[in-house]
């Protein structure tokens, strides 16, 4: 009987020690679930997000002439887009590639070898066991299949929708193949010092296709292996597979408010430069001025079912091109499909539009009105009487966020539009010619901070 109770009472020791040094079950995190929205920077909208990709380390294996070879890769990068919000859930494809480089080995002693993309290479996630955030102290369960914290999984495929294998691989003896197919993907969402992430490829599924002057080295629809680690970076922020999305879903512009009103009425603008250049060609050669200063002024269309500017006035000084003026009513419409109430950087998080940056509102100005006249105008500041008009249109966007001086922003990207009518000018320029305006400009109302509201 002593000793039947020594044993539970070592027992009951060994048990306690070993709770003690388990670690404790995270009991605050909650359930996992499939994929909801992919966030980038805390934007779960609608968006393509650029991201660029560096090969930390990256490997190939193939049968060459039926003897299994292993090449190890120096060098490599990749870019695309990852796709936000609901568009890259799958069978979409939340990561987007355009372009592949890597500098591998050649399966051809003294020859080298380039890889290059024919087509885009998608990245599909169907993980169904992501969470919200990309702390590791707090986002533990992204794990899928590969049973590691943080990893979303998925596939990477070779082959597009029209079955063109998009992977080319071209060495300097004339060999030439494609890569097609598909093989597992993970992403993995933990942040590292640099605020970048991980993307692994596990490449088994891959086949060469089509194989040309390879002279039977390597032969069509066998295995290639490429095993890689691409260091991820977005300028816009670090991508988190979530289960919910982040914001609320923002919506089309239903009425502009102006200090809280959206009272229908016009209210006064003033418009500072900050910064702008004008890009187009002399005599056919490329040529940008820096504008050194510059005013515009208007009126906003306040109220429901408004969705614009009108801008009365403009003087920029960029020289030689010193005189821009207006000859009539300038319009910039805004047809955003994702706004959302509120001026507040610390709330209003999805006023993107196509811009991609937090708060902004996209749209466009129209340089030429609705009865084809052409409204800016623009005047050499020299003893050559050259002058000329601008028509067609350019992207804008609006940055609601205000700042200390109760401003806003108004960015203008100019591509769209073209001279008009140039005179005096000697064959400088010509009728048509594409012209780039790019200016950012302060934006000020007396009656408070412009809000797009859905």
């Amino acid at each position: 009987m002593r000793l039947r109770r020594l044993f539970l009472a070592a027992g009951a020791v060994v048990a306690a020690g070993a709770l003690a040094l388990a670690p404790a079950a995270q009991a605050s995190s909650p359930t996992g679930g499939p994929i909801a929205a992919i966030g980038v920077g805390g934007n779960d909208a609608d968006l393509d997000h650029i991201v660029a990709l560096t090969m930390k380390t990256a490997s190939v294996q193939l049968a060459v002439y039926g003897i299994t070879t292993n090449l190890t890769c120096s060098a490599g990068s990749a870019g695309g887009l990852v796709h936000g919000g609901s568009t890259g859930l799958s069978p979409n494809a939340g990561f987007d590639l355009s372009s592949m480089s890597l500098t591998c080995p050649s399966i051809f002693p003294g020859t080298t070898v380039s890889f290059s993309l024919a087509c885009n290479v998608t990245a599909v996630f169907n993980d169904s066991n992501v969470h919200d955030g990309t702390t590791v102290g707090t986002d533990v369960i992204d794990a899928g299949t590969s049973a590691k914290v943080n990893r979303v999984d998925g596939s990477l495929n070779a082959t597009n929708g029209a079955g063109t294998q998009c992977v080319q691989v071209s060495i300097s003896n004339g060999c030439t193949f494609r890569v097609g197919g598909s093989a597992a993907v993970a992403f993995d969402e933990t942040a590292k010092t640099t605020n970048t992430q991980d993307l692994y490829l596990s490449g088994s599924g891959l086949q060469v296709k089509s194989p040309s002057g390879c002279l039977g080295a390597v032969t069509n629809n066998q295995p290639i292996t490429l095993t890689a680690t691409f260091n991820v970076d977005s300028t816009d922020g670090l991508v988190d597979f979530r289960r919910t999305p982040n914001v609320p879903l923002g919506g089309p512009i239903a009425a502009i408010g102006v200090g809280g009103s959206t009272a229908t009425a016009d209210h006064t603008v003033a418009l500072s430069m900050s910064s702008a250049a004008v890009q187009f060609a002399l005599y056919g050669i490329t040529t940008t001025f820096t504008c050194s200063g510059g005013s515009a002024g208007g009126v906003v269309h306040g109220g429901t079912g408004q969705g614009s500017f009108t801008l009365t006035s403009m003087s920029l000084s960029c020289a030689p091109f010193s005189i821009w003026s207006l000859t009539c009513d300038v319009g910039v419409v805004f047809a955003d499909n994702d706004v959302h109430n509120g001026t507040d950087p610390a709330t209003d998080t999805i006023d993107t539009g196509a811009t991609v940056a937090v708060r902004r509102v996209g749209g466009a100005l129209n340089a030429t009105n609705g009865s084809g006249t052409h409204c800016l105008q623009a005047s050499f500041n020299m003893s050559v009487a050259c002058a000329f008009t601008l028509g067609g249109s350019a992207s804008a966007a609006f940055d609601e966020a205000g700042n200390v001086t109760n401003t806003q922003g108004l960015y203008l990207s100019g591509s769209g539009l073209q001279i008009k009518s140039p005179s005096g000018c000697m064959g400088s320029v010509s009728q048509n010619q594409a012209i780039t305006l790019t200016a950012d400009f302060n934006v000020y109302t007396a009656d408070g901070l412009i809000d797009f509201r859905q």
